[in-house]
């Protein structure tokens, strides 16, 4: 998988060279890889992903919350993948019982990650979260906050 990556869209993967017909002027595009973990497949799929919630998903404002573990525990997780949604139900349902207890009704989107930016294994969960919700008696909008923004001068 990763010698694939290496290669990608170095031409070693071969390409299609095009021709204009009146200026003779040549480009060849290389193929891809298309695999998740290529740093340049990986980025087009996921920015693919983002627009394809945006065009789903409410308007509003939205807060990531990251829910990590402690490195002794990835062992576990790396060798019982299963564990990784009930990770995920787990860190939602925080969120939720959190909005319940204000009152308030959420949006929750939550994507598993299994690596980090070095491609070492590294399991955690990004979760999008609204920053206002519906009120339980749908009259009004209330704020929500899960984290206290930080400064960022």
């Amino acid at each position: 998988m990763f010698t694939k990556t290496l290669a990608c869209n170095r031409g070693i993967m071969g390409g299609r060279t095009y021709q204009c017909p009146e200026c003779k002027h040549e480009k060849t595009i290389t193929y891809t890889c298309n695999c998740k973990f290529c740093t340049s497949c990986g980025k087009k799929n996921t920015d693919q992903f983002v627009l394809d919630q945006q065009a789903v998903l409410p308007t509003g404002r939205w807060q990531q919350v990251t829910y990590t573990l402690p490195d002794d525990l990835w062992p576990i997780f790396k060798y019982n993948r299963a564990l990784l949604g009930d990770l995920c139900r787990i860190a939602i349902q925080t969120l939720l019982e959190q909005a319940e207890k204000k009152g308030i009704i959420i949006g929750v989107m939550a994507v598993i990650h299994t690596f980090g930016r070095d491609l070492k294994w590294n399991a955690h969960i990004h979760i999008a979260v609204t920053l206002y919700g519906l009120a339980y008696n749908h009259t009004h909008i209330k704020h929500i906050a899960f984290a206290k923004q930080r400064d960022r001068r």
